[in-house]
């Protein structure tokens, strides 16, 4: 039994977005089905899914990638979740695996090279208040 079951009186659109994630990924996704209980919350749902998944020079794999270890390192229950109903067959060892990418050999150089700098962009920076004060205009 699934941990979050759809809701049972979903509008006809959610119902067809669900059909749509069925067909793409095989089930419908924990997240969605999350989403599908509060429709208010369908479009800003989408719009970040689109946002985070656009088009870049990375290709897909390393992108979900960088977004799992992202939401592994900040943990993001949601979004491991979410990372790992998105990730292939051939793809499922690393992404149950990916904070292991500097030291696991199932990790190409390229995949290296962004889980690094994912990691590295994720790191707040401190910026003291002196700094801020600075930048800021004086009024």
């Amino acid at each position: 039994m699934a941990r979050i079951e759809p809701p049972s009186k979903a509008p006809l659109w959610i119902k067809g977005m669900m059909a749509l994630c069925r067909r793409m990924y095989g089930r419908v996704l924990g997240p969605l089905q999350i989403a599908a209980h509060v429709p208010s919350f369908m479009l800003p749902y989408m719009m970040t899914n689109r946002i985070s998944h656009a088009h870049g020079t990375l290709s897909p794999d390393i992108r979900l990638l960088a977004m799992q270890l992202v939401g592994e390192i900040n943990g993001c229950n949601w979004c491991v979740d979410f990372g790992r109903g998105l990730a292939s067959n051939a793809l499922r060892n690393k992404i149950y695996r990916v904070r292991e990418y500097e030291t696991a050999g199932i990790f190409a150089p390229e995949e290296r090279a962004a889980l690094r700098y994912a990691e590295t962009a994720r790191v707040p920076v401190h910026v003291s208040d002196e700094t801020r004060r600075a930048s800021l205009p004086l009024r």
